[in-house]
């Protein structure tokens, strides 16, 4: 559960599934992570626009690792613990590990 000062709030649950990033030529290998869906949502949820909320950072204290942490523990694919993030209108791009 998040709430938020003006009443709103999301909940959902947590599971883990494996993650692949690239396509079937690359080969590159499924990573086991832990990943959250939402179920419930309320007042602002319904009526406001997209703000532009991603979770991929780690939670305030949290000790688990996130989705990009455990992508990055692929040193073979991944060389460098970096990241970009190009969001279009119909797609983008993330690419983990290089430019």
């Amino acid at each position: 559960h998040q709430g938020y000062t003006e009443g709103s709030s999301i909940s959902g649950f947590w599971f883990k599934d494996y993650v692949r990033l690239g396509d079937s030529i690359q080969h590159n290998p499924a990573v086991l992570s832990r990943m959250g869906c939402h179920q419930n949502e309320n007042n602002l949820f319904y009526t406001q626009k997209a703000n532009g909320i991603l979770g991929i950072g780690p939670g305030r204290g949290s000790t688990r690792a996130t989705l990009l942490q455990n992508l990055f523990q692929d040193r073979e694919h991944v060389r460098s613990s970096i990241f970009s993030i190009c969001l279009a209108e119909w797609g983008g791009r993330l690419v983990v590990g290089g430019y």
